[in-house]
């Protein structure tokens, strides 16, 4: 029998998983917001990785002042997302962000990040959403609808249009 770890290398020696949110916001009309971002070619979703230690929703929060410039209130999780990506396993979280004023010149978009945002009616998706940001997203849209949470596996990697 092997000696066991002391316990910090034993938390050292476990995988690191990243965490990530995703703001699913919403106009008066319910239409839900998405980004182009300067580094990526489709339609992406407003949010990112969470930093050290960050809590998923603190997260969002973050994202939401840092690339649209606005303080959302974050509301209730919508979607707990385990994913294998290529080379790791990824959790992410949609929560429901509210609803925002559809003037999008009100927004300051961080221009390093954000090219431009726009409105999509929720049975009209941006067609080139990557798979699993679309099933993500579905899967919120109807859960804003009833009133769930709910929880979504992808064990097979998929690619990154990165």
């Amino acid at each position: 029998m092997k000696p066991s770890l002391p316990a910090a290398e034993w938390w050292a020696s476990l995988p690191k998983t990243p965490v990530s949110a995703d703001l699913v916001i919403r106009d008066p009309d319910g239409r839900v917001l998405f980004c182009r971002t300067t580094y990526r070619p489709t339609w992406w979703v407003i949010g990112g990785v969470a930093e050290y230690g960050e809590p998923p929703a603190a997260c969002a929060r973050r994202e939401g002042r840092e690339e649209l410039g606005i303080d959302l209130q974050i509301g209730r999780l919508l979607v707990a997302h385990h994913q294998v990506r290529p080379g790791l396993v990824m959790f992410s979280f949609a929560f429901d962000a509210g609803v925002i004023d559809p003037d999008l010149t009100k927004l300051t978009l961080d221009p390093d990040e954000i090219a431009e945002v726009a409105w999509f009616p929720p049975d009209r998706l941006p067609s080139d959403l990557v798979p699993w940001h679309a099933r993500r997203y579905r899967t919120a849209i109807n859960a804003l609808g009833d009133g769930s949470t709910a929880y979504l596996e992808d064990t097979e990697p998929e690619p990154d249009p990165l």
